[in-house]
């Protein structure tokens, strides 16, 4: 009877096979724990200069903040043992930066206004739930928008006439809507 290995051999060559991609993974993830800190950090970065700026004034900043706070996730990471900040959406806050851009001449954050009013009426988004944003304000700053022009703002108001929200639900008026806006320029209104 021969004798080619033995049971030690066995187990050292299941070892060797099973080392470099358990190591391979091991790299990986801890790689991509370090790649996923140093994103978050410069999220956190280019979060507090758009916020400053905001705080300061700035029409185009205050209405790139409300959209990011909008857009903000709940996160947060655990850094050698420290909690680090943590961003959530906050709709009552965006709702403020996004006022102030308003006032302040900022056609998108104008348009903005009856988009959100929309999303505060879609049983299928949570985030805007609780939000004090009334139609009669929604149309006032769209209107502002439509007066000079604002594609966002026609298609806005197209989405009221298609689903009948805040006005009477009308087809054509929305399509007539939908073709202006694809006409001044929005690529969303070419799709609907």
């Amino acid at each position: 009877m021969l004798t080619i290995g033995t049971q030690s051999d066995t187990c050292i060559m299941k070892t060797k096979y099973l080392f470099l991609p358990i190591m391979s993974a091991v790299i990986l993830f801890f790689g991509g724990c370090a790649s996923t800190d140093s994103k978050y950090r410069s999220f956190r970065n280019e979060h507090e200069q758009l916020k400053s700026k905001a705080i300061a004034g700035d029409p185009d900043a205050q209405f790139e903040y409300a959209n990011a706070i909008m857009k903000t996730f709940l996160y947060a990471r655990t850094i050698n043992s420290r909690r680090i900040a943590v961003y959530k959406r906050d709709p009552v806050k965006a709702l403020k930066f996004l006022r102030n851009a308003a006032e302040k001449g900022h056609l998108e954050a104008q348009a903005t206004f009856l988009k959100w009013w929309l999303r505060t009426h879609n049983p299928f988004d949570p985030w805007m739930r609780g939000v004090d944003l009334s139609l009669e304000e929604s149309m006032e700053w769209n209107q502002k928008a439509l007066g000079t022009g604002d594609a966002q703002a026609l298609v806005n108001l197209g989405h009221c006439y298609y689903l009948g929200r805040g006005v009477e639900k009308d087809m054509e008026k929305a399509a007539s809507m939908f073709l202006k806006g694809g006409e001044l320029g929005h690529i969303g209104a070419a799709k609907m």
